[in-house]
């Protein structure tokens, strides 16, 4: 008897749906049938059911690791216990803390987060700077110390975390910095109305220096 799960496939990783599914083929002459879920994978099935069936969804399971448990009866005896391992976790990560600040020297936003999960456990960071996904980051790469996100631009921008845990939950929080311009983006004059940065002239002194 091979017993699956359409919600649940995978015995090694978890799932965010707590309504696992589970199918099995009995054999011929099957009378009747015990099922029950448990902790541990040398439990038994303790829910009798007088008419056989190969399809099962047990609703609003606890995190954790279960274990799905069925014997049949046949010919008058039952059948050993058969078991299908699920892991369940329908809860989102928590931040313990969350530190942006900017490096106007290297034009950075540096993020120090720490977030934890009792279930499945973080899986990854995703860092977006104005709502879009800029980088993915590691638990060990944040456990190391600051990741640096760039910003191009100067002004106010939103830097979000999204800790991600192992069953694809998501928990996100944000924190708003402001970038100063560099000194090569600052307009030093304007012609006709058309801002003119330090950058830009010091191209053209380049330019004429070349040409001289």
């Amino acid at each position: 008897l091979m017993i699956s799960s359409p919600t649940h496939p995978d015995q090694a990783l978890w799932y965010s749906n707590p309504d696992p599914t589970f199918t099995w083929t009995l054999p011929n002459g099957v009378t009747s049938l015990e099922l029950g879920i448990g902790a541990s994978e040398s439990d038994e099935p303790t829910v009798s059911y007088a008419k056989p069936f190969e399809e099962k969804t047990v609703e609003d399971i606890e995190d954790g690791i279960w274990y799905f448990l069925m014997r049949y009866r046949s010919g008058g005896e039952w059948s050993t216990v058969q078991n299908y391992a699920f892991q369940v976790d329908s809860t989102i990560p928590s931040f313990d803390s969350l530190e942006v600040r900017y490096d106007d020297i290297r034009s950075v936003a540096l993020v120090d987060v720490v977030a934890s999960d009792e279930g499945s456990g973080i899986a990854r960071y995703d860092l977006s700077l104005d709502d879009k996904v800029v980088m993915t980051a590691t638990p060990d790469d944040v456990a190391n110390g600051s990741v640096a996100v760039p910003v191009r631009t100067p002004g106010e921008h939103r830097i979000t975390v999204s800790a991600i845990d192992a069953a694809g939950n998501v928990a996100e929080a944000s924190e708003l910095i402001s970038a100063a311009p560099t000194l090569g983006s600052q307009i030093v004059f304007r012609i006709a109305g058309l801002g003119i940065t330090l950058s830009a002239v010091l191209i053209v002194m380049g330019l004429l220096w070349l040409l001289t």
